[in-house]
């Protein structure tokens, strides 16, 4: 109907414009990105002070009472996926001024800000709905309803706004990201050598925006034509996506550790963290296939595995065929002139 071709030339503009971004340069795409979480960060907390002005803070928030341990790991994987991105610097090390010094910083930030900015949104989205009819966990746009409890309805429409250009921020971000992990791949051989090229003006991974586009539209088309809405895209691909990245922070938990071992660095400290974390991860991966999930629950882990497989599947027939390319993945070293991207 109508409505679905609106929502699908919504998510058209919104990843043709951020394309746009991505492939005219890091620098702008990065402080597009900057501004508009600002903008939409700001916008939030505005309408979490009207909350705490209103009916002060509830002591009640902050107790563990009556929550059912069911919901512990799929909870962690909702907080897991709310934190995505944070380490998304890291994707940027090559291109960054002192990479050893502001990636880093950046990321701890980035996981601080976000982490106290998520508490506090929580205690003012508990406080406020409380004595609603509508609870919380129920509200089908908490802070949009959360403006009309507190008596601002006309806010929603503001915050309907931050949320868009927070939406768009992410996007970007993906995008960004993303091609960059395509055309480091194509410079390892892994994938079409052309993937590993950067544009010569702008010196954007221009061929790795290309191949990640449309694979990133193509899951929310699909969900869309096939009659569901913009929340199902949300939290079905959102769900999906955070077992991959809970691999990859395994993974990480893991290799840091022997990386630094073998490099003769301090490695105790990441140790322990890494096998805390490691643990931490494996525990969400179990409690989010047991107990069973309603249906579609337990598609999720079947198509995040099916997608490994194919990853798998793609590693061991190029590592038959060309077992040179193994033997240089992650050794090429870019010297300046090589290195894509103008520096952030």
């Amino acid at each position: 109907g109508g409505t679905t071709v609106v929502i699908l030339l919504m998510i058209a503009i919104d990843v043709a414009v951020a394309s746009w971004f991505a492939y005219r340069s890091i620098g702008l795409s990065a402080r597009v990105s900057l501004v508009l979480e600002a903008v939409s960060m700001t916008i939030i907390l505005v309408l979490f002070a009207i909350v705490f002005a209103r009916k002060g803070i509830s002591a009640d928030a902050l107790a563990l009472k009556g929550m059912p341990s069911a919901g512990i790991g799929p909870g962690i994987v909702i907080a897991i996926f709310a934190f995505v991105g944070f380490e998304s610097a890291a994707s940027l090390g090559l291109e960054a001024k002192n990479p050893y010094r502001t990636v880093p910083s950046s990321v701890i930030i980035s996981a601080v800000l976000v982490g106290v900015f998520y508490i506090i949104g929580t205690l003012a989205q508990t406080t406020g709905f409380q004595g609603a009819k509508v609870g919380f966990d129920s509200a089908p746009a908490p802070l949009f309803d959360l403006a009309g409890l507190m008596g601002v309805s006309w806010f929603g429409y503001v915050m309907n706004l931050g949320i868009t250009a927070s939406n768009f921020a992410c996007t970007l971000a993906c995008i960004n990201a993303g091609s960059r992990i395509v055309y480091q791949m194509g410079r390892d051989g892994m994938i079409l050598g052309a993937a590993g090229r950067s544009h010569a003006t702008n010196q954007t991974p221009h061929i790795g925006i290309y191949l990640v586009v449309p694979l990133m539209a193509l899951g929310p088309f699909v969900i869309i034509l096939s009659g569901h809405g913009p929340l199902d895209v949300i939290n079905w691909m959102g769900t999906t996506a955070t077992f991959g990245f809970m691999l990859a922070y395994l993974l990480v938990a893991i290799a840091a550790p022997l990386y630094l071992y073998r490099r003769g660095e301090p490695y105790i400290a990441p140790l322990v963290v890494g096998i805390i974390g490691s643990l931490i991860m494996l525990y969400v991966y179990y409690s989010s296939v047991w107990p069973i999930q309603p249906m579609p629950g337990p598609l999720w882990p079947i198509i995040f595995v099916s997608w490994m497989i194919i990853g798998f599947a793609w590693y061991f027939i190029v590592r038959s065929r060309s077992p040179h390319v193994m033997a240089q993945i992650g050794a090429i070293h870019e010297t300046n002139e090589e290195l894509v991207g103008a520096r952030v």
